[in-house]
């Protein structure tokens, strides 16, 4: 690591200190991002302790990034992948995931997120939609990993801290330089799945994951909207106007959570935001997201967690 690199890791870990509840989400649970109408674009740098989110989320930009340090699992809808430093992900805008860093470890990372027209937009240059292709054009074996000590990883890291510097320090033209820059990465990134096979000729398993989510749209809404109450099975599946049975195996699919765990989930994630945000008691915010047994809550807190409601309030408020 050269004084540049270790600079740069230095003080995103003693300024970035982020918890995943900083991220707004609308009504169904989406991320949303403050892009600047004339430059959709924007590097962030994350030090992420024991706070995650455990539900998956997903959002209208297209993701890149690159882990510093730490170690964790990511998910993206059913399939689960390890984080290791060294590690860059890609995530597109129909793709629900989440991460979780290993139990008392921290993940530091930079997240790069751009709208797809900050590359391409129709009446562009066609050759220009190629920079997307390992976004949208993937074929069933493509990983969304590209793993640490391979060639790619090591080129897009000196990429992403000259990209990163350049945000930054918005001198004159940053915002044609930092395109310049992330067009780079993206024929990096371009190379690597081509090479590996992961690239197709047709956007059709991407629209089919669109179509997908959107069918689940309703049901995210009726579970952001009114995760207090006892949503039943029936009454979700009706949102998506599905049978029940034909409910369960499609949400598990495109989630890779059931029903009842991802309610769960969107419960505990309320709780953890309560615990970092608000001096209630455990008992006041167990009913304030919809548990009506303390055991229960505590028992369901810890097995998501490892921790206790009040271990976590206190690890996190010191960390």
């Amino acid at each position: 690591m050269n004084i540049l690199e270790k600079n740069i890791l230095d003080e995103i870990k003693k300024t970035s200190y982020f918890t995943s509840y900083d991220i707004k989400l609308d009504e169904e649970g989406k991320h949303l991002v403050d892009f600047d109408k004339r430059f959709p674009f924007k590097i962030i740098p994350y030090h992420f302790f024991i706070d995650h989110r455990l539900t998956q989320n997903y959002h209208d930009y297209l993701e890149i990034t690159y882990f510093l340090e730490g170690s964790g699992i990511c998910y993206v809808g059913d399939k689960r992948c390890k984080i290791e430093k060294g590690d860059i992900f890609l995530f597109n805008d129909v793709e629900l995931h989440t991460m979780h860093s290993a139990r008392k470890e921290s993940l530091v990372f930079i997240a790069v997120y751009f709208l797809p027209e900050l590359i391409y937009k129709p009446g562009d240059n066609i050759l220009n939609l190629d920079y997307l292709k390992p976004f949208y054009y993937r074929g069933e074996e493509f990983n969304n990993k590209i793993p640490s000590g391979t060639k790619v990883s090591k080129e897009i890291y000196k990429l992403l801290l000259e990209l990163y510097n350049i945000y930054k320090e918005e001198e004159e033209y940053y915002m044609l330089a930092s395109i310049t820059c992330l067009q780079e990465i993206l024929l990096r990134t371009l190379f690597y799945y081509s090479e590996n096979k992961a690239i197709l000729d047709s956007k059709s398993i991407y629209d089919k994951r669109l179509q997908d989510v959107e069918k689940l749209k309703n049901t995210f809404i009726l579970i952001m909207n009114n995760y207090k109450e006892n949503i039943t099975l029936d009454e979700a599946a009706a949102s998506a106007y599905m049978s029940p049975q034909y409910f369960c195996r499609f949400f598990k699919k495109v989630t890779g959570n059931t029903f009842k765990e991802y309610l769960l989930k969107i419960r505990i994630d309320k709780a953890k935001e309560l615990l970092l945000k608000r001096n209630l008691s455990v008992t006041e915010i167990a009913y304030d997201v919809g548990f009506d047994n303390l055991s229960y809550f505590c028992r369901t807190f810890k097995r998501f967690t490892n921790l206790n409601p009040l271990d976590f309030r206190f690890m996190v408020s010191s960390g």
